[in-house]
């Protein structure tokens, strides 16, 4: 009799918990799929706009919920290879390459300049 009332008991909770239980949509974003430059992700942020950006191995990735823009070499970062992003109330993406700063406003990648923090 004890043996039923357990089963009985473990069948409600079970049919109960999975009844309320909540359910999380994951999506993978694989490279040159969806436009991930690169898998391996070094460093993660939110701008105050709401994109993604995204710290690669393989540049620069910024994220609108929907589609991905990387901005690479060939479009003046100072490496591919990324080790972290930072945001400015200004509207700039300060981006930290193995081979110095960059920053990215407006779309446009310039290389960071200490000297012209001073010279103006």
């Amino acid at each position: 009799m004890i043996k039923i009332k357990v089963t009985i008991f473990c069948i409600i909770s079970l049919f109960s918990l999975s009844g309320s239980s909540q359910k999380y949509n994951f999506k993978n974003y694989l490279p040159k799929i969806n436009g991930l430059v690169q898998s391996q992700v070094k460093d993660i942020i939110q701008d105050e706009s709401g994109y993604l950006w995204i710290a690669t191995y393989g540049g620069v990735c910024r994220f609108d919920g929907d589609k991905f823009v990387s901005w690479k070499t060939t479009d003046g970062l100072l490496s591919n290879e990324v080790t972290c992003i930072s945001d400015r109330k200004n509207g700039e993406i300060w981006v930290g390459t193995r081979a110095g700063i960059n920053i990215i406003k407006d779309g446009l990648v310039q290389e960071f300049n200490v000297f012209s923090i001073f010279c103006h």
